[in-house]
């Protein structure tokens, strides 16, 4: 009946490509970036323990560092995965939803809390990795209409915790970004371009494009006559896919 949250679906999708990751034509290379992801991770972290010892610094300032890194190479790498996925094939229109649901749902966009099994990371961490993924995709203006938005929010938050910058470095954001988010393409997956089109597809009314261009409609729109527009697109969405299933 709604079409704005959409998005999140493939993020869902994600994670079972990312189970099934040693299947079909391609998986290397979606392997491969996994790896240089990880090693990014690896890398980053053990720069910083080595710095930390030689500053001699607390203990528990170390046992933190640990738990973050744990943390990365177990569960937020696989998260940060789907994020990038998602927003490969869905587009702006995932970081549309994202910025919707942490608004709407997480109690602290700075979530860092040591004394948990924190299972992804917090809200904040995850829309700075789709900015740089949408800036990778070629989406600037996407991207600098979601930044303003989500500043505008941002500002009315608390501010991070201690620690907060080990546990989610923009350096290594942008690496792991830069590691996962190409090798999709290159594994031959299909993935939202613009324009409501598609990349090696036909175009038209594409799930992707439709689901751009209600959240597109939305910020245009949303004080007059969004929804009526809205159930126009689940109409032509329905018809997409009915077409599909004939095809098939």
């Amino acid at each position: 009946a709604f079409l704005l949250h959409m998005p999140d679906f493939y993020h869902e999708l994600g994670h079972f490509l990312f189970d099934h990751e040693d299947r079909g034509a391609g998986c290397g290379i979606i392997r491969d970036g996994m790896a240089c992801a990880t090693d990014a991770i690896d890398g980053w972290y053990s720069q910083l323990m080595g710095r930390m010892e030689r500053e001699s610094a607390p203990t528990t300032s170390r046992d933190g560092v640990k738990w973050m890194w744990t943390r990365w190479t177990s569960v937020w790498i696989q998260e940060a995965f789907c994020d990038l996925f998602a927003l490969f094939a869905a587009g702006p229109a995932y970081a549309h939803s994202n910025l919707h649901l942490v608004t709407k749902t997480d109690r602290s966009i700075y979530m860092l809390n040591l004394l948990t099994r924190q299972d992804r990371p917090s809200g904040e961490a995850r829309m700075r990795l789709l900015d740089d993924g949408m800036r990778l995709l070629g989406h600037e203006p996407e991207a600098d209409r979601i930044r303003a938005e989500w500043g505008a929010m941002a500002q009315l938050c608390s501010s991070p915790p201690p620690g907060y910058g080990h546990a989610f470095p923009s350096e290594l954001l942008q690496e792991v970004a830069a590691s996962i988010l190409p090798t999709f393409g290159r594994a031959g997956l299909r993935g939202y371009s613009g324009g409501g089109r598609e990349r090696g597809g036909s175009g038209g009314d594409t799930v992707a494009g439709l689901l751009n261009e209600a959240w597109r409609g939305f910020w245009r729109d949303a004080d007059c006559g969004f929804r009526a527009a809205e159930r126009e697109l689940i109409s032509r969405l329905a018809a997409a896919a009915r077409r599909g299933a004939v095809a098939r």
